[in-house]
């Protein structure tokens, strides 16, 4: 079972190392590494190391905090604060890392539908990983589905020529590979983003057997966005951002699937995420 409190120590740099096998962020471990490291140097670390409890060997194995790390290292720290969990299983270990590198710098969506995979052929549902996570099981699932999307769209993704949601809407709607990275393609030549937006709702509302044709001429029939300034509380814009970091979404886009949500919501006016 997952310790709740775990005790905070200072544990010495040299006495610490990166456990490979729990820590979910494979991709970018270097993006704004300096400027993590010079606020670390200036303020200190704010959120300490996730680690596991000393081997015998005398070390302590970082699962959560592989960033951080690197960023101590460069900023000279002797010593780093740390939340140690004695007899942490892998698998615990795992749901740890996942869940507070969801809500810290987006990461790469192939490393969460990894993690998601991982954690489902220990847990084998994806209700108990929901729960693990504290997100809920349709979030869990659209991880999972990220899995299945052809490696040319998720080139496109990584790219940030598309979204994710974009990319894992469009390959529901088109599953024929050669298809969807068609219409991923065109969707990625448009540099403006009104354009760009119009093309992907004509994707979204389009049949499954519409030609790439048909959907860019349903795109330029689209009337012209009606543009609204919404103005949210300090507590609801959190929501929404911690909503977006979680979808690796944009804010905006989550606002949009929001309010889309719920204008097609059932009369018991029940708003899922």
């Amino acid at each position: 079972m997952i310790d709740k409190n775990p005790p905070l120590k200072a544990i010495d740099i040299l006495k610490l190392e990166l456990w490979e096998e729990a820590n979910v962020r494979k991709s970018d471990p270097y993006k704004e590494l300096d400027d993590l490291s010079n606020n670390i140097k200036k303020n200190g670390l704010k959120n300490p190391l996730l680690v596991s409890g000393k081997t015998k060997d005398g070390i302590y194995r970082v699962f959560s905090g592989q960033r951080r790390l690197m960023a101590c290292t460069n900023a000279g720290l002797k010593t780093v604060p740390c939340l140690v969990h004695e007899n942490i299983t892998l698998r615990e270990a795992r749901v740890l890392s996942l869940s507070e590198n969801l809500y810290r710098l987006k990461m790469n969506y192939n490393d969460i539908s990894d993690a998601a995979k991982t954690l489902l052929e220990s847990f084998g549902n994806r209700k108990d990983v929901a729960t693990a996570l504290g997100v809920h099981e349709n979030t869990v699932k659209r991880y999972l589905s990220y899995d299945d999307i052809p490696q040319d769209i998720k080139k496109l993704v990584g790219e940030k020529k598309i979204s994710a949601k974009q990319a894992m809407d469009l390959y529901t709607k088109f599953p024929d590979q050669n298809k969807s990275i068609k219409i991923a393609r065109e969707l990625s030549r448009y540099s403006k983003r009104d354009e760009k937006r119009k093309y992907y709702y004509a994707i979204r509302d389009a049949d499954p057997k519409a030609t790439s044709t048909a959907i860019k001429t349903a795109a330029k029939k689209m009337k012209p966005f009606k543009k609204y300034t919404i103005e949210l509380s300090p507590k609801d814009t959190q929501q929404i951002q911690r909503l977006a970091t979680k979808k690796s979404q944009k804010d905006e886009e989550v606002i949009e699937e929001i309010i889309g949500i719920a204008l097609q919501a059932n009369n018991d006016g029940i708003i899922e995420l």
